[in-house]
């Protein structure tokens, strides 16, 4: 038989060199699995954008409209703040889309750029997301949240 006793800090009590021992190392914690983006495509699903695929790394995306594009506005008018980038994509597209003199061509083209705008803003909202999340703050507050603790060097504590 044999007793271990080790010391174990919360992350806020640790040296500057453990601190940044325990980032580093767990520096992808909450973006291990693609959930993390959950919240931003539920978003757009909301509004009627479906986000199908996106790549922070390569800086893609790829979706499409699921409600006609004035209902599209309507939503994003309606849950969006007006400083929101897509409150005032939305209010550009519908000003656009006031002219009664459009063509088919010209009111496809206005989908189009209302799509590739709306998509820009959501990957940027998931690029946003992704470096809040594995930032020295992002991990420091989901280290405090998940009660995460270490050894005087930096290392997560486990049982």
């Amino acid at each position: 038989m044999r007793i271990v006793q080790v010391k174990v800090y919360h992350f806020d009590e640790l040296s500057k060199a453990a601190k940044k021992i325990a980032l580093d190392s767990h520096r992808d914690v909450q973006v291990e699995s693609e959930d993390w983006a959950d919240l931003i495509v539920g978003d757009a699903s909301d509004i009627g954008l479906k986000i199908s695929s996106f790549d922070t790394y390569e800086d893609e995306i790829e979706g499409e409209l699921t409600q006609d594009i004035r209902k599209c506005i309507e939503l994003i008018k309606k849950n969006h703040g007006h400083n929101c980038a897509t409150y005032k994509i939305a209010i550009e597209t519908e000003t656009k889309l006031s002219d009664s003199n459009l063509s088919l061509k010209e009111l496809q083209s206005i989908e189009s750029e209302f799509l590739d705008n709306l998509l820009r803003e959501y990957l940027d909202m998931l690029n946003n997301h992704l470096n809040y999340l594995t930032s020295d703050e992002g991990l420091a507050e989901y280290f405090d949240a998940k009660w995460y603790e270490f050894t005087e060097d930096g290392k997560r504590f486990k049982f």
